[in-house]
């Protein structure tokens, strides 16, 4: 009878240990998909407006107010978004590594030293992706040695913070290098860029966060951010552009002598030589003032198919496009855009 119910007891303690198992299990599988799911909440997503179209990075932060935050600068002063409050700021995630950030720093620069007294400030957060303990402190030091080499040789006059690492959850994620957001003067977030954009589209979402408003740019480059090349030969890059609608630009090869043809090309101290340039053929256009003055002109979206020769090493390269854009009554100034390239000679 004793052993009956001993046996009784363990095969209970059994069950009850199982069926313990099992809740705790449950629990935690429920915990893990509430913090995907707050996860997948705070971060942006590709979208494209139509089909076909280059999708474009939404972050579920535009329109709301920016997370505030609290980081150190080198000098180990603390920094804070709140004490931004009234101006427009534009937080540029970046990282010593990245190579896109070192082509737009310059423009950051500028852009920072044009609308300054306008109100408008950046704030460079480092974004390293190192997972540093704050007791390492040995490898904070080399991080921030690392930092003010790049802030030097940059001339980087704005605040500049570290630990952005530690911000990767309010701010989305953080999964790639540059990643900015435009925040107005109330403190909300006007416009999100991940990855590289052109000078011309940073400077629009500035006057955005300050509250002046501007027209997008005649003519946007799209792609390619970066490309891998063998060393010495000759190799074709694909170069896709869009140009505003409503708009037209000029060919390479206008009908009259007086318009202004579009050409790419880029500077010879680069380390990468342009060898030649296609460029498409362009379609008849007619002025309605004048049906009997047929031009050449792209619209829409098109594509220059170049050829390039590269040295060996990571070249940032600022390649040139020339144009000038014209709707159906009047022609702007012709225009020169940054066509930013990462080129790497293997």
């Amino acid at each position: 009878m004793k052993r009956n119910t001993l046996v009784l007891i363990v095969v209970l303690c059994i069950l009850a240990i199982f069926a313990w198992a099992g809740w705790a299990n449950w629990e935690y599988r429920k915990q893990a998909a509430e913090k995907r799911a707050a996860s997948a909440a705070a971060q942006g997503e590709l979208v494209a407006a139509n089909p076909g179209d280059t999708p474009q990075y939404v972050s579920t932060l535009k329109g709301k107010p920016a997370p505030d935050f609290t980081l150190e600068d080198l000098a180990g002063k603390k920094v804070s978004l709140a004490s931004y409050k009234g101006r427009a700021v534009l937080i540029n995630f970046w990282a010593t590594w990245c190579g896109p950030c070192k082509i737009e720093t310059p423009w950051l620069v500028e852009l920072r030293n044009q609308y300054a007294a306008q109100g408008f400030e950046v704030l460079g957060i480092s974004t390293e992706g190192d997972d540093l303990q704050p007791s390492d402190k040995e490898a904070w030091a080399k991080q921030k040695i690392a930092i003010a080499k790049f802030v030097k040789e940059e001339k980087m006059p704005y605040p500049v913070l570290i630990n952005g690492d530690s911000l990767s959850k309010p701010y989305g994620g953080l999964d790639a290098m540059p990643t900015s957001f435009y925040v107005d003067r109330a403190g909300n977030v006007v416009a999100v860029q991940l990855g590289i954009t052109s000078k011309d589209d940073m400077e629009a979402n500035i006057r955005k966060a300050l509250g002046t408003i501007t027209k997008p740019a005649a003519v946007e480059y799209l792609f390619p951010e970066q490309i891998s090349v063998p060393v010495g030969k000759s190799s074709p890059v694909a170069l896709h552009f869009r140009i505003r609608e409503g708009l037209h630009i000029n060919s390479h090869t206008p009908r009259e002598d007086y318009l202004i043809p579009t050409v790419f090309s880029i500077p010879e101290s680069s380390g990468v030589r342009l060898e030649s340039a296609t460029y498409p053929v362009g379609t008849d256009f007619t002025l309605p003032v004048d049906p009997s003055t047929k031009l050449i002109v792209y619209s829409g979206e098109f594509k220059i198919d170049a050829r390039i020769i590269a040295t060996r090493g990571d070249h940032l390269v600022e390649a040139k496009l020339r144009y000038q854009a014209c709707d159906q009554n009047a022609c702007l100034p012709p225009k020169t855009i940054t066509v930013p390239i990462d080129v790497v000679g293997k």
